[in-house]
């Protein structure tokens, strides 16, 4: 890619990746209209600015995580005071949800070839944007992490894990299954920023094992694509974590369903006209 394809990808790429559209269908789809195959390389820079984005956005959540479970650790008689109950409740939720994730990810090696085709892509950005769209048709729940059960978890985790279908979004499908389930919108939102951590790291680790399996020496093309991508995919999806919470107290999400459908259109045309 050349410079100004590296800063468009790195853009759409650090949008897509936390606002509720599928970031894999829009890499892909870009990389076909600039005619270019993406390097595994990029990718990881990519992933690696977005991973750090969304830590230094979660910060207030994970000291307060880590300082709970480190107090859980001391025996009760030298405690000087109770681990909160929220806290705890919440490293439960995510626990339970991040096992169909990881499942998922097992998974997707073996459903990655059948799922790359422009019309499966299509499809899947169709049913995304289906799911978007029901949300603000569910009567509103109050659960939050004093009342969420080990199965509404699960059933998060379920709608997350999907979001190894090009075209599904992590964001959506969790979110969706938590307001299903009578959860509380920001608090699901919250629940999965954090989820999207091991998520990501679980990417690096994929991008690692292709840019390895690839065998090729890294040129310094690739090297210049990559870091530009990042720098400008980092501070796009901080920002775009931010709206993001801003959406999820104010309107919600269902009007990324027009968008989901739209970009569903465009990609069907492209699969009938290439």
């Amino acid at each position: 890619m050349n410079w100004i394809q590296s800063l468009l990808y790195g853009f759409l790429a650090g949008a897509t990746e936390f606002l509720p559209v599928s970031a894999e269908a829009h890499r892909d789809l870009l990389g076909l209209l600039f005619g270019v195959e993406v390097s595994p390389f990029v990718n990881l820079l990519i992933h690696l600015g977005v991973l750090a984005a969304l830590i230094i956005s979660c910060v207030p959540h994970l000291a307060r995580l880590r300082r709970e479970r480190a107090l859980l650790a001391i025996p009760a008689k030298r405690r000087k005071r109770q681990p909160d109950p929220v806290a705890l409740s919440n490293l439960r939720i995510l626990r339970t949800a991040l096992v169909p994730i990881l499942l998922g990810f097992i998974a997707w090696p073996y459903t990655h070839s059948w799922t790359q085709s422009l019309w499966a892509s299509a499809l899947m950005l169709t049913i995304n944007g289906i799911v978007l769209y029901i949300a603000p048709y569910v009567p509103q729940g109050n659960k939050d992490a004093t009342t969420v059960s080990g199965l509404d978890g699960l059933l998060m985790g379920l709608g997350a894990a999907l979001a190894m279908l090009p075209g599904i979004s992590r964001i959506a499908g969790f979110t969706t299954s938590g307001i299903l389930r009578g959860c509380q919108r920001r608090y699901v939102l919250d629940l999965i920023l954090l989820l999207c951590i091991p998520a990501l790291i679980a990417l690096v680790l994929f991008d690692l094992y292709f840019l390895i399996a690839a065998g090729t020496a890294l040129t310094g093309a690739w090297i210049l694509s990559g870091v530009i991508a990042m720098l400008i995919a980092a501070p796009t999806a901080y920002l775009c974590i931010i709206f993001l919470r801003f959406l999820s107290v104010k309107v919600g999400f269902s009007g990324f369903a027009y968008y989901s459908w739209g970009a569903a259109m465009f990609t069907l045309i492209l699969y009938l006209t290439i």
